[in-house]
């Protein structure tokens, strides 16, 4: 898995994150977004920002945080991909809507 720069990691930034295995997903590719509350040696305590799962508060493992975004959400995105913001958030959409398909480049 990836590893992000913990130095990045602070209470109210909001990650995108995938589930483990174990938590059985239907959608293992599909990325969650929540916002950190606390942070331990080695996860996060976030609260859901996903639509239906409001509020929902979980654990979340270093290894499973797959972008950082600042907690102003002013479009700045630290995350482990090299791609444009659109790009960025055509992945976001496509979490969702496992029908699309970014399209190849010429």
């Amino acid at each position: 898995m990836n590893t992000i720069d913990r130095s990045l990691l602070q209470s109210g930034s909001v990650i995108w994150y995938r589930l483990l295995p174990y938590q059985l997903p239907t959608n293992p590719d599909r990325l969650w977004r929540g916002k950190i509350l606390s942070i331990g040696s080695s996860i996060v305590l976030v609260e859901s920002l996903e639509a239906g799962y409001e509020g929902l508060k979980e654990f979340v493992r270093f290894e499973q945080i797959v972008e950082i975004a600042s907690s102003s959400w002013d479009g700045q995105v630290f995350g482990m991909r090299n791609e444009s913001h659109l790009e960025h958030a055509f992945r976001v959409l496509q979490s969702h809507c496992s029908w699309l398909e970014l399209p190849s480049r010429v």
